[in-house]
């Protein structure tokens, strides 16, 4: 059966492709052209070329040449004949045609023909081809215009309406510049083309020629999308790679399309459900619902703060449509946008994404797999309410609207199908959402993930926060984790403890039992609970951290003040001395922080200085401020400036109550300067005692007995005032005590001074054989002792010990001159390991810009430990021994 163009087509009595050319000529508006090249094809081509003449002959054609196509070269050459043919006689037009070696008989037949297909034109039938034969017509009737005048020179239509006809004869070149036609068919442009030179990448011919080789003659350069919709039902299709596209929220698929071997279309993106609807609503539920939901999960974890990348807010998962790619499944694009609108058209994406959350987190607690549901799972429940027919985007979208009104529930999870509700209820106390530090209440989150660095519990806190952790407070983890750690720390123990722990579970079980969680230090209490259970000594120390997994300790997440991670790890130490230049400069140096990013209103009134009084409100023991989106404690204090006392901000209380002393004793001496100075200048021996402190490098010494009285007037009790009237009732009291006071220094400087010079000068004086360790370190101690500020910074109860530490140096002297060398390195030996010890605390310390009176403590007991090892006569201020040093090492650490 012939179609409606084939019986069209069938009204022309010329050839099948000059027909189709013709028909398609109409349809585009190109008739006046096509008809001119129809009747060219029909004929001779007139264009002479004798064999002595070759040159001259292909210089006159070359006037005529397109470089883009030797049709247009065709319609040149019979726009120039018809302008002769006005303006020349018979004899000019023929000696022009000889001039130019065109046949005058072959042009003529040319026209004859061209005449003769106007004709058939003229007398079809046919609507459409009587309206172009009218249009023809009309071009007859202006011979003032030419030819070239009234055309459209609509370059893409001619040869569209030329290409309908000549099909078979496309060619297209190939990477490696050889030209291929239909079927993989190998041509070459005819040398005579105006196009041989350079070639096309896709080209026409009106013939293929067979010689020495097969050419392609009378060719244009075409473009290939102009093929698909001329050559229809003769392509074939090929579709590949099926996809998720989360821009559109359809499955796409690529499509490529052929033409006898040919590739018009390399790779097209259409839609999978016009293809495979089957397949297309599978991969949509598969990736458009379970993947999407699944995927928002894993964005939205819950470890603090956003992400820090392209899909950091919320609702990017759902609104932009991020797709995972999974191994041996079709390929989705993980990081193109979604047109907004895919989440809030299907409102149930968002309750379900809530409820895997929940999930999610739940499973990350627990550390359980089994809780949040597998694909397949959530395919089925999808597949089991989604019709066959909601095979694309649009589908489903109408069908949901429809369903929706009736149905309010639909297509959304149930959290009970996957968790009861006693299960997450019981996980609510022993996995919370956030936990008290000290004096900071900081957000928790729960990863499972091992292996990565979130994997186990993260504690998000800002920069500011970080003085303020601690280790005895960081290893207690959370009430859920209490059991499995204790189970790790019996596995860390050497076998030889272990074995009293046998089974080991049962064991943890019950010593997570008996402990009070965040009471006191964690390892101490499982050590002394396990020694309850087995009768062996156990301390903290047998505990190998080593082999305790990570996810049973703290990730720890530093943030900026735009939550961003600076930085996170599970060793609070190493975190400490990575950022320790910047925690000092947010823990001590407030002002300088708010000069560079501004105060907040909380902070401002905390950064004024230059006060001589109290003229300024009051110090409360601590106030709320905002970190990262967190609420922080800061604690107020005032700071000694010398000359002034400023307002300052601390970040721990025990940090807060060293400035705050220091900063009121500064303040009460400003007050009452003159009384004081007037108390030291009165001082009995205070000059021969002044005389004994040149010897102490630094040492200011009217300013530093000063402060000291100052201290002993006014804080000796010490209550450290808060507000102006309790400043002003201290004051009062102080005047009081201040003659005491002096009475006090009266007993203690020239004992001490005096002490100092004599064990200075007895060291000096310290030469014999083997004495030089001995020696330096007793200069060492000294030193250490009395400094230009001990004055000021020792605390009195301590203070008023110096002169005993005095004569503990000098009896060692007295021991090493009367031989006992071998005793002062024995005692030495024992006494070194607490010094070193005490010495990389106080460094970690110093470079955290850490303030822990437990360390302070253990400097003073390692001072009376000196005296019970080195001068036991003389006795000690405290009971001290190695075991109460390891208890103390275990309370600092």
């Amino acid at each position: 059966d012939l179609t409606d163009i084939g019986r069209r087509m069938a009204t022309l009595p010329v050839d099948p492709a000059i027909a189709r050319m013709i028909l398609a000529a109409v349809e585009l508006h190109a008739l006046p052209e096509v008809l001119a090249i129809a009747a060219f094809l029909e004929c001779q081509d007139p264009r002479e070329r004798p064999l002595e003449k070759q040159q001259a002959a292909d210089e006159a054609h070359r006037k005529f040449f397109n470089r883009d196509s030797d049709f247009l070269t065709i319609l040149n050459l019979w726009d120039a004949w018809h302008e002769k043919q006005r303006s020349l006689s018979n004899s000019q037009l023929r000696k022009w045609c000889q001039q130019h070696f065109l046949s005058w008989l072959r042009m003529r037949e040319w026209v004859d023909v061209h005449g003769q297909l106007r004709e058939l034109l003229e007398d079809s039938d046919d609507p459409a081809i009587q309206q172009a034969a009218k249009a023809l017509a009309k071009q007859r009737q202006h011979p003032e215009k030419s030819l070239a005048e009234q055309r459209h020179n609509d370059f893409a239509a001619t040869h569209k309406a030329l290409l309908t006809g000549l099909l078979p004869n496309i060619a297209m070149q190939t990477p490696e510049g050889e030209f291929v036609g239909a079927g993989g068919s190998r041509l070459a442009i005819w040398p005579g083309s105006a196009l041989a030179p350079k070639g096309a990448k896709w080209f026409v011919a009106a013939e293929l020629v067979e010689t020495t080789r097969r050419y392609a003659r009378t060719i244009a350069r075409i473009q290939p999308e102009w093929i698909e919709p001329l050559a229809g039902h003769l392509l074939s299709h090929e579709y590949f790679e099926p996809h998720w596209d989360p821009q559109a929220g359809n499955v796409m698929i690529y499509e490529k399309v052929s033409l006898w071997g040919l590739p018009i279309v390399t790779r097209r993106r259409v839609t999978l459900a016009r293809i495979d609807p089957v397949k297309s609503r599978e991969m949509l539920i598969q990736h458009g619902l379970v993947e999407l939901g699944l995927l928002y999960g894993e964005l939205s974890d819950g470890s603090g703060p956003p992400p820090q990348d392209d899909y950091a807010d919320e609702e990017d998962a759902l609104t932009r449509g991020v797709a995972r790619v999974r191994p041996g499944k079709a390929a989705a694009n993980p990081r193109r946008p979604q047109r907004r609108g895919w989440g809030h058209e299907f409102p149930f994406l968002q309750h379900n994404v809530a409820v895997l959350q929940q999930l999610k987190e739940l499973q990350a607690k627990t550390r359980s797999h089994h809780l949040l549901p597998g694909d397949e799972v959530l395919f089925e429940i999808y597949a089991a309410q989604i019709p066959a027919e909601c095979s694309d985007r649009d589908r489903l979208r109408r069908w949901y609207q429809r369903t929706h009104s009736r149905l309010p529930r639909l297509l959304q999870f149930d959290i009970n199908q996957f968790a009861d509700e006693a299960q997450r209820q019981q996980h609510v106390s022993l996995f919370p959402e956030s936990a008290q530090f000290g004096a900071m209440h900081l957000p928790l989150s729960y990863q499972l993930d091992p292996g990565q660095e979130a994997d186990g519990v993260t504690v998000s806190l800002p920069l500011e926060g970080l003085p303020q952790l601690t280790e005895s407070r960081l290893d207690w983890l959370v009430p859920g984790l209490l059991e499995q750690k204790v189970l790790a720390l019996i596995r860390a123990l050497p076998k030889s403890f272990r074995r009293h722990f046998v089974p080991a579970p049962d064991s943890a079980r019950l010593v997570a039992s008996d402990l009070e969680f965040a009471r006191g230090d964690f390892l101490h209490s499982v050590a002394v609970r396990l020694s309850q259970l087995s009768g062996e000594r156990i301390s903290a120390q047998d505990f190998d951290a080593g082999q305790i997994p990570d996810h049973l300790k703290f990730n720890i997440r530093v943030l900026d003040d735009q939550r961003k991670t600076l930085i996170e790890g599970r060793d609070l130490k190493v975190l400490r001395a990575t950022l320790a230049e910047r925690a000092v400069r947010a823990a001590g140096e407030a002002d300088r922080r708010a000069a560079a990013v501004g105060p907040t209103p909380e902070e401002a009134q905390w950064l004024r200085t230059g006060f001589k009084n109290w003229d300024f409100f009051d110090v409360p023991e601590h106030i709320e401020i905002v970190r990262a989106g967190m609420s922080l404690r800061a604690f107020p204090a005032l700071r000694d400036d010398g000359e002034t006392v400023a307002l300052m901000l601390c970040q721990t209380p025990e940090d807060a109550r060293r400035q705050l002393r220091c900063g009121l004793r500064r303040l009460f001496l400003l007050v009452e300067k003159k009384r004081i100075l007037t108390q030291v200048g009165n001082l009995p021996q205070i000059t021969k005692t002044r005389v004994l402190a040149t010897t102490i490098k630094g040492l200011e010494f009217t300013s530093s007995v000063a402060l000291l009285m100052t201290d002993r007037a006014w804080l000796a009790d010490n209550q450290l005032p808060r507000t102006k009237h309790a400043f002003e009732s201290a004051l009062r009291q102080g005047r009081e005590r201040l003659p005491l006071a002096a009475q006090e220094l009266t007993q203690f400087l020239p004992v001490v001074f005096q002490q100092h010079h004599e064990t200075r000068a007895a060291l000096e004086l310290a030469k014999g054989p083997g004495w030089e360790p001995i020696v330096k370190g007793l200069q060492q101690q000294l030193s250490g002792l009395i400094s230009s500020d001990f004055l000021a910074v020792t605390p009195w109860p301590w203070l008023i010990q110096f002169p005993r530490y005095l004569t503990a140096i000098r009896q060692r002297l007295i021991r090493l001159g009367s031989g006992g060398l071998r005793t002062e390195l024995n005692l030495e030996a024992e006494l070194q390991p607490w010094l070193m010890k005490y010495e990389q605390k106080r460094r970690e310390h110093q470079r955290q810009q850490r303030v822990d009176p437990m360390l302070e403590h253990l400097r003073w007991m390692i001072e009376e430990y000196r005296v019970q090892l080195f001068a036991q006569k003389l006795g000690t201020a405290i009971s001290v021994s190695p075991t109460k040093l390891e208890e103390q090492f275990v309370r600092v650490s």
